[in-house]
C-alpha cells in the first residue's frame, strides 16, 4: 500500500470519488453536485492505493492565509483500523507546512472525533448539524 497526491480527473481521482460517494454520499441518498466537482480541480487530492485499488483518501484545500480544510476523508470500511486515516492525515499534515499552512480545520462527524483527537487535532465551539449528522469543527495547530 501507498499513499500519494493523485491527479484530479484521472483513474485514481475517479477511484477515489466513487469511494468517497458509496461510503459517504451515497447512504444519505446525495450525489455529487457539477458544481462541487467542478471545484475540486484546484484541491488536493490524495489516496491510499493497494494493489491498484483506491482503499481511502481525502481532499485537502488551501483556503489561504496559511490555513488549510480536509474534506472528505474516506476509508473502505473493510480497511478501516488499520492505520490507512493515520497515514492519510499525516502526509495532508506534511502537504499543509510545505505549503505554508500554519492550521488545518475540518467539520468531524461526531462519531470520528475521538480518531481526529488521536492525531492531535481538537474541537472549536459547539456541535452542529451537516447533511443531516452531529458534526464537530476541529482544527490542528501545524
Amino acid at each position: 500500500m501507498f499513499i500519494n497526491p493523485i491527479t484530479y480527473g484521472e483513474s485514481d481521482y475517479h477511484q477515489l470519488l466513487d469511494l468517497r460517494h458509496r461510503v459517504m454520499r451515497a447512504p444519505l441518498g446525495l450525489e455529487f453536485s457539477k458544481e462541487e466537482l467542478a471545484l475540486e480541480a484546484g484541491y488536493i487530492h490524495l489516496a491510499a492505493i493497494d494493489d491498484g485499488v483506491v482503499i481511502g483518501g481525502l481532499v485537502l484545500i488551501d483556503l489561504g492565509h496559511h490555513l488549510f480544510k480536509v474534506r472528505q476523508m474516506v476509508v473502505t470500511p473493510e480497511r478501516q483500523g488499520q492505520g490507512i486515516g493515520r497515514a492519510l492525515l499525516e502526509l495532508a499534515l506534511d502537504i499543509s507546512r510545505s505549503h505554508g499552512g500554519k492550521k488545518i480545520k475540518l467539520d468531524a462527524r461526531i462519531e470520528a472525533t475521538g480518531f481526529y483527537k488521536t492525531i492531535g487535532f481538537h474541537n472549536v465551539g459547539e456541535a452542529f448539524m451537516e447533511i443531516g449528522i452531529p458534526h464537530q469543527l476541529m482544527e490542528i495547530e501545524l
